[in-house]
């Protein structure tokens, strides 16, 4: 076996790229395309995915694009809205 040291800059090269899926950009997309005095809703029907589904999905993703959102589930509704805008708070 053999061993050496490398500068940090090359630690770059050594990690996996893992490609983004397709339904966070989704959500990315719905959160960036929200104005500030909307609310996104979501209306899950039977054999869609569960409310807290949604719900961690829609905070993975703004966490990913640095965007506060808050989230509230409705049984199997979905709201969301960005943060700051009070007027929406439930």
């Amino acid at each position: 076996m053999k061993y050496d040291t490398l500068p940090k800059s090359e630690l770059q090269k050594f990690k996996k790229v893992m490609p983004e899926s397709k339904v966070l950009a989704e959500y990315k997309e719905r959160i960036t395309e929200l104005k500030p005095d909307e609310i996104g809703h979501f209306t899950l029907q039977k054999g869609d995915v569960k409310p807290g589904t949604v719900k961690m999905r829609l905070l993975r993703a703004a966490t990913s694009l640095g965007i506060e959102i808050e989230v509230k589930r409705f049984g199997d509704e979905v709201v969301f809205y960005k943060t700051g805008y009070s007027d929406f708070i439930v």
